[in-house]
């Protein structure tokens, strides 16, 4: 029996290789690649026999389009991105090509969950059907190593690191697949390079989010804590300056490594500006597309002052050569269903018949730290409940006992479910547990039904990459409040050529230079915003409400999402061939 080499065991070998140890090493390395490589169109044909019944002289002419998306069953924001692409392209190319999907929910056992159960729950959730007879979804058991549970220190490093390893599950495991255009829908560029190295086929990638940003070093050099930046971090000089450090030298890694993808896309204007920041290269206007190098090197981040990051600056790749290759960054923005959601009624008398019907604030994001839902409870509280000298925010006509908050969304894992837990004890202690509702893992069509009753969409997180959930609002026809930065600020919530409001956006607070606060919570930044808006006058409401409808058909449909989609792909497809 041939033994392959363990995902561990070559990527400690290209560490040494890279450490430049000795040419016996280099030799070993080498010798490693051929023996993956001489195995890779054998152990593919005999999965897509076994797994599709495909027979053996099909299964070795069809071309195979890999997904990388280790969290494919979350049922967010990102996952719609994956099947709505997934789906087009089976539309397109399905004569052709078989489709594999890289992930961690896949298997047996407790969290674990079949092929089936996965494309009905796509089909429950976002309405999307999918052709299993060209669709093969390969497991990782090792998914725990992109966890940030499992890197409590060095958690970037750590998840980095870790996707390298998955990703050498993913295609030379006792599983793997290796196919002929790999995809990484989740944002995992560290192995992008091994992936090239060692199997020389193209590379797409679609960002939601960069590993790093811009932002996140500019946090960390002017002391402001945060979901990336401990308060420990950053009330210490000396600790920030050693993160600050660190989170350079990785920035450079993330770029080298993103470089190598022959494609690159990004979910939103806030993404791609980051994307070009790290990659150092010089935005184009401010169109949907960037021409972008192969090469990374200092790191530039400005701050105005008060603490707002500016447009992310561009890294001056140093190392660029001539020689160096261009491809784009290009702004694909995320599909919504707004055909579906925009059959809902509009109007604030069909959500409010009256002064003494229930209104529903609804807010729907997957439960993870970053979406700031603790933020949501204390907003709410401090609307319905401000305790002295907390304001009166609500103008005399409106009851407090009249509100609802709805906070709605999926859990992954234990660690979710145990936040759901924590939020739930939060809402009692800030009394409101009584005029509040989760909703968790619920399917599309009582989704569907929140949005179709309830008036203000709420969405808390700071620097969110684009904001799928808040178009969704828009195209329902909620009045959307979110936190103003990133998707929303610069895509979603943008005014209409003749001034009208699609949404509203709740400021942070400032900060000083020394990195002190010097406004009001963040909280009650969003509590002041959602009273001004259950104050506006229902005429007011609902041309608000309509122009945010038009203004997400007009642009994030999923033709829109689709056509963006296939530019990205179609150069991948093209560099793709299926060996004899």
């Amino acid at each position: 029996m041939v033994l392959i080499p363990t995902p561990l065991a070559v990527i400690v070998a290209v560490i040494l290789l890279a450490s430049g140890v000795s040419v016996t090493t280099f030799a070993a390395i080498q010798l490693v690649r051929r023996k993956l490589r001489s195995f890779a169109r054998p152990q593919r044909v005999r999965a897509l026999e076994r797994s599709l019944g495909l027979t053996r002289e099909e299964a070795r002419n069809k071309r195979v389009v890999g997904f990388f998306h280790p969290y494919c069953n979350a049922g967010g924001g990102g996952e719609r991105v994956l099947w709505t692409a997934l789906a087009a392209m089976q539309r397109d190319h399905g004569s052709d090509t078989v489709f594999v999907v890289y992930s961690g929910d896949v298997g047996a056992g407790e969290g674990k969950a079949s092929k089936d159960e996965i494309l009905a729950k796509v089909q429950a959730r976002f309405g999307i059907s999918l052709a299993p007879a060209s669709l093969l979804f390969v497991p990782l058991s090792y998914r725990w190593l992109v966890e940030d549970s499992t890197w409590s220190r060095f958690t970037l490093l750590g998840q980095s690191l870790g996707s390298v390893l998955l990703v050498l599950e993913a295609l030379a495991g006792l599983e793997g697949v290796v196919p002929d255009v790999f995809i990484d829908t989740m944002g995992y560029a560290f192995a992008y390079p091994l992936v090239k190295w060692m199997y020389d086929i193209p590379v797409g990638s679609y960002t939601h989010y960069p590993t790093i940003s811009t932002d996140m070093l500019a946090r960390v050099r002017f002391r402001q804590a945060g979901h990336t930046n401990r308060s420990s971090v950053a009330s210490s000089a000396l600790l920030s300056r050693a993160k600050l450090a660190y989170y350079e030298r990785f920035a450079r890694a993330y770029a080298w490594s993103l470089g190598k993808a022959d494609s690159v896309m990004a979910n939103s204007t806030w993404t791609r500006r980051h994307l070009e920041g790290l990659l150092g290269v010089a935005e184009r206007a401010d169109g949907p597309e960037t021409v972008l190098g192969d090469a990374a090197g200092d790191i530039g981040v400005r701050r105005r002052k008060g603490g707002a990051a500016e447009k992310p600056q561009p890294i001056h790749a140093a190392s660029a050569t001539a020689s160096a290759p261009t491809r784009c960054v290009r702004t694909v923005y995320p599909p919504c269903d707004t055909d579906h959601l925009s059959a809902f009624p509009l109007s604030t008398a069909s959500r409010i018949p009256s002064s003494s019907s229930p209104i529903t604030i609804f807010s729907l994001a997957q439960f993870r730290p970053e979406k700031e839902h603790a933020t949501q409870l204390r907003a709410f509280a401090a609307l319905v409940s401000p305790s002295p000298p907390g304001p009166a925010l609500l103008p005399p006509s409106i009851d407090p006992s009249r509100l609802r908050l709805v906070l709605a969304g999926s859990v992954r894992n234990a660690s979710d479910s145990a936040r759901v837990e924590s939020l739930r004890a939060l809402a009692q202690e800030l009394k409101v547990d009584a005029q509040t509702e989760f909703v968790v893992n619920a399917p599309f069509d009582e989704i569907c039904a929140w949005m179709e009753r309830a008036s203000v969409g709420l969405h808390t997180m700071v620097d969110e990459h684009f904001g799928i959930t808040v178009v969704e609002f828009q195209a329902a026809g909620l009045i959307p409040l979110a936190h103003a930065s990133a998707g929303p600020l610069l895509d979603i919530l943008v005014p209409t050529p003749s001034g009208t409001p699609t949404g509203f956006l709740a400021p942070s607070p400032s900060f000083s230079s020394s990195g002190s606060q010097e406004a009001e919570p963040l909280h009650l930044s969003f509590a002041r915003s959602l009273a001004h808006i259950l104050a506006l006058p229902a005429a007011e409401q609902d041309a608000i409400r309509s122009a945010a409808r038009e203004s997400a058909k007009e642009r994030f449909a999923v033709s829109a999402f689709e056509r963006g989609w296939n530019e990205g792909v179609q150069g991948l497809l093209a560099a793709a061939s299926v060996s004899e």
